[in-house]
C-alpha cells in the first residue's frame, strides 16, 4: 500500500534536484576541526521554501532563509550524524552554497528535511 502511495507522490511532487552530504569533521596540525563535506547522493525531491526574515543582533543583522524537502522513504538519515546539501535544480532562483539540514521527519511516504542557511548582511 505504502510503496504505491510513495511511487505517486514522487511522479506528481518531486521536480526538484538535490545533492546531500554527510559532515565528517576532520582536524589540522593545531587541532582545529574542520568540515568536511562528503556526498551521499543526488535526490529528486520537492522543494518548499520559507520567505526571509531578518533578525537583529548584538553582532549586526542576519537574513535567516529556510526551507523543506520532502525526499523519498529510502533516503536514510542517521541522528548522530549532520547534513548539508545544495540544490541542483529547483522551480525557485538558487545559488550554488550548501544549506544545513536542520532536522527531519520520516514519514509513511517520504523524508521531510528542514534545511537553513544564514547570510550576514
Amino acid at each position: 500500500m505504502w510503496e504505491s502511495a510513495r511511487k505517486e507522490v514522487a511522479e506528481k511532487f518531486f521536480h526538484d534536484r538535490i545533492a546531500l552530504y554527510r559532515i565528517d569533521l576532520e582536524y589540522n596540525t593545531i587541532g582545529e576541526s574542520i568540515e568536511q563535506e562528503v556526498l551521499i547522493g543526488e535526490f529528486a525531491c520537492n522543494i518548499q521554501y520559507t520567505p526571509t526574515e531578518l533578525r537583529r543582533q548584538e553582532v549586526g543583522e542576519s537574513v535567516s532563509h529556510s526551507m523543506r524537502i520532502s525526499l523519498p522513504k529510502e533516503v536514510v538519515l542517521s541522528y548522530d550524524k549532520a547534513y548539508k546539501i545544495k540544490m541542483l535544480e529547483a522551480r525557485l532562483s538558487f545559488d550554488d552554497s550548501f544549506w544545513r539540514v536542520k532536522g527531519w521527519t520520516e514519514g509513511q511516504i517520504s523524508t521531510v528535511i528542514e534545511a537553513v542557511k544564514e547570510v550576514i548582511v
